[in-house]
């Protein structure tokens, strides 16, 4: 009993601490969230959207960048490292990398909305659909590919090619990854909205640092692991 007991405090705590790291690089966001709180239009609520995407390359992605670099640590070491300096020595170190692959997330992101906007409003929403698909699949994508980046040094299109690779090659898992993270925040929504704030970007990060290991294993296993 008090093994269980342990490896889910172990668990908890490794939430926690990828959260708190995750919180403390995303304050802007949490600025525009509670200013978003109070708006009083939707031509406001536009604006703090564009703020949001447009600080993508500078704030967000570099922050998701040392938080699965604090994720990757965990499954190396449990919780026996310095939280802070890991999350800024991946910050610091990959900062560049990170935020070039924010400026191509936000292109997409604007472009693949702008379709889905235009397109659903001309033909219906069915139309417009592929493109919403297309921008979270650009997501998951995201967070695979800086999952990678805090894991190995890799020319920046090295980064993007074995990202693709690892994800077409191991389709279950990736899918796998993608309904677990799908299902914990319809969980959140659903019963408990508060978790979306302090359990979700932590469990997210563990989730796909999990599954992005077990890809890379399994490539090592075959020897087919492209560096």
């Amino acid at each position: 009993m008090l093994k269980h007991t342990n490896i889910v405090t172990k668990w908890i705590y490794a939430v926690v601490r990828n959260t708190i790291v995750w919180w403390m690089a995303e304050v802007p966001y949490l600025l525009l969230m509670f200013v978003g709180i109070g708006a009083k239009s939707a031509g406001e609520i536009g604006t703090l959207v564009l703020a949001a995407v447009g600080l993508f390359p500078f704030v967000l992605m570099p922050g998701l960048l040392a938080s699965l670099g604090v994720a990757r640590e965990f499954y190396r070491n449990g919780n026996e490292f310095p939280l802070f300096s890991t999350f800024f020595h991946f910050y610091r170190r990959e900062y560049k990398n990170a935020m070039k692959i924010g400026t191509i997330e936000a292109v997409l992101i604007a472009a693949f909305y702008t379709s889905y906007v235009y397109y659903s409003r001309i033909f219906g929403a069915l139309i417009g659909m592929p493109f919403l698909l297309l921008l979270l699949l650009s997501l998951f994508f995201s967070l695979f590919l800086l999952a990678l980046l805090a894991d190995r040094q890799l020319p920046l299109i090295g980064y993007f090619q074995t990202a693709g690779l690892l994800m077409i090659r191991h389709p279950v898992l990736i899918v796998s990854m993608v309904f677990e993270i799908f299902l914990l925040f319809y969980l959140a929504i659903a019963y408990l909205p508060a978790l979306l704030l302090f359990v979700c970007p932590g469990t997210t990060f563990l989730l796909v640092t999990h599954f992005y290991r077990e890809c890379v294993k399994q490539e090592e296993e075959k020897g087919t692991l492209i560096d």
